[in-house]
């Protein structure tokens, strides 16, 4: 008599291996995602706070110097602001700030206006929204697709 041994079913195993290694990468694809999101809120949070420190910054620079506001280089070298700030264009936590300051001329009111962009890193943005703070009134605004502006609704 033959000694016949089954032989396992070899396609259904590679199926069945396949099928396990594709629902393992779509469930890390989601951690991946998820901890991309998290972290994205994250530096708005920290570029929100950023920007209260800006405006206080701003608010006793403009003491100081009869009204005017300063630069970030400015409000670095008074000591308003620490080195992070330094630079035209600082990046903190992802989010890239740019200031505008007006300076007093002719009878024409000083002012300020500060954009914070989310930067892109690999290819996805490294924050939710972007913001948007002036020496008009201390309110965030927010714009999730555009650099934000004074008509932009606030921050909520």
């Amino acid at each position: 008599m033959k000694n016949y041994q089954r032989k396992p079913p070899t396609k259904i195993l590679l199926f069945a291996l396949l099928e396990a290694a594709i629902l393992f990468g779509l469930a890390c694809g989601k951690q991946v995602e998820t901890a991309r999101k998290t972290q994205s809120r994250t530096n708005e949070a920290t570029a929100v706070s950023a920007l209260q420190n800006i405006f206080r910054a701003q608010t006793q620079y403009s003491v100081m110097h009869s009204g005017d506001y300063g630069t970030f280089d400015q409000l670095v070298a008074e000591g308003s602001l620490d080195r992070r700030y330094a630079g035209s264009s600082p990046v903190l936590e992802g989010y890239v700030f740019t200031i505008r300051v007006v300076p007093q001329s002719g009878g024409g009111d000083p002012s300020f206006s500060i954009n914070a962009d989310p930067k892109e890193v690999e290819g996805a943005p490294s924050g939710v929204r972007h913001l948007y703070l002036d020496s008009s009134s201390n309110v965030i605004r927010t714009n999730p697709t555009q650099a934000a502006k004074a008509s932009d609704p606030p921050l909520q």
